[in-house]
């Protein structure tokens, strides 16, 4: 990282109140960068949950339409690969579970 980027990074970092220093450490939570198409690809689809709503206002996400999946991603000029999909198979798995926990 450069001088200019460190002062960039230090006000910004004083700006919302955030020691710098944190921001330096590696974060082990972080996306690792062979991962962001696949969120970039899950994003530009995540409107796309099948769901059920019950009577007392619970609603279930049973997962993605996978055919308004593929057109989106397809609008979205999004080449799907067997990989690619199957991370956004693992993005939907951690979605669903967190959006129907109770």
């Amino acid at each position: 990282m450069g001088r200019a980027a460190e002062d960039t990074l230090a006000e910004d970092a004083a700006f919302w109140g955030i020691d710098p220093a944190l921001l330096s450490q590696p974060q082990e939570d972080a996306l690792w960068p062979d991962h962001i198409p696949a969120l970039e690809a899950f994003l530009a689809v995540q409107t796309q949950w099948a769901t059920v709503v019950y009577p007392m206002g619970q609603t279930l996400h049973q997962g993605l339409r996978y055919e308004g999946v593929e057109a989106g991603l397809r609008m979205a000029g999004i080449e799907v690969t067997p990989a690619l999909w199957g991370q956004i198979r693992l993005i939907e798995a951690g979605a669903k579970e967190a959006l129907n926990e109770v």
